[in-house]
């Protein structure tokens, strides 16, 4: 039998106010972008978010768990889309407006402050060609409740994309007590809940979604900023013990059918 330690659970509030204390120390390494996994040049990283996720002209698009909006602004800065952003964070809905009101935008952007857990109580139903999340569903409490509300809220034929970092599968005990350490460490700092894959593609399947793919992010991490961002903030996941790759960087996309 393999060791197993209870994980973390943050709740909704635990992400909100991290956000709040915590989104100007982001700002401060990775401008407009709060983005771990990521190109040494923001341009690039956006312009692929752009081609995997398909985002088009005269698309209606939710950035679900949308950060400042550096995702969003750019998007809609090249584009004429209509896009509704949500964050949990009210610092960050703060600043994302002061940002867009500095933008020369083709499209529009909305954002407001709210639960992504909850997303018909802000949309109506079928209203989004794209669904994304950026490096934020792994925030969720309850990811089976957050793909079910993405589904109702998604026109039929339209797809939700998400990249973020998934729980890694070892073969014996050690490996595992030292994964179940650092994950644990990585929820309590960041206010993350580290997903696992095999849960969230059930959860995706049961919700009606058809996988179109499931692959690791094409481009080369730059750690950089990462690296600096952890440096500052005395930030150490793996405390005594040496490093390793506890998780995963996936993207996943998948339509409504």
């Amino acid at each position: 039998m393999f060791f197993r330690k209870k994980e973390i659970l943050n709740s909704v509030f635990d992400v909100e106010k991290y956000y709040d204390d915590w989104t100007e120390r982001y700002i401060e390494f990775g401008g407009e972008l709060i983005q771990a996994y990521r190109t040494s040049d923001d341009s690039e990283l956006l312009e692929y978010y752009l081609e995997s996720a398909k985002i088009k002209a005269g698309q209606v698009i939710l950035d679900s768990g949308c950060g400042i909006c550096g995702v969003s602004s750019y998007f809609a800065s090249k584009l004429n889309v209509c896009i509704d952003a949500i964050t949990v964070s009210q610092v960050q809905v703060d600043l994302s407006k002061s940002n867009l009101k500095q933008r020369s935008l083709k499209g529009s952007v909305k954002v407001i402050k709210g639960d992504y857990h909850n997303l018909s109580e802000y949309f109506i139903k079928n209203r989004f060609d794209r669904i994304l999340f950026i490096e934020s569903l792994g925030h969720t409490i309850d990811v089976n409740r957050v793909i079910k509300e993405s589904y109702t809220v998604l026109k039929s034929g339209g797809s939700i994309y998400i990249k973020d970092f998934f729980k890694k599968k070892f073969i014996n005990n050690f490996s595992n007590k030292r994964y179940y350490t650092v994950v644990n460490n990585i929820n309590k700092i960041y206010k993350y809940n580290t997903l696992d894959l095999e849960k969230t593609i059930a959860s995706l399947r049961c919700a009606g979604f058809d996988i179109e793919f499931i692959k690791k992010p094409d481009f080369k991490d730059d750690i950089s900023v990462r690296l600096a961002f952890e440096t500052k903030n005395n930030i150490n996941i793996f405390g005594q013990d040496t490093s390793f790759v506890p998780t995963e960087w996936l993207e996943i996309k998948c339509i409504k059918t």
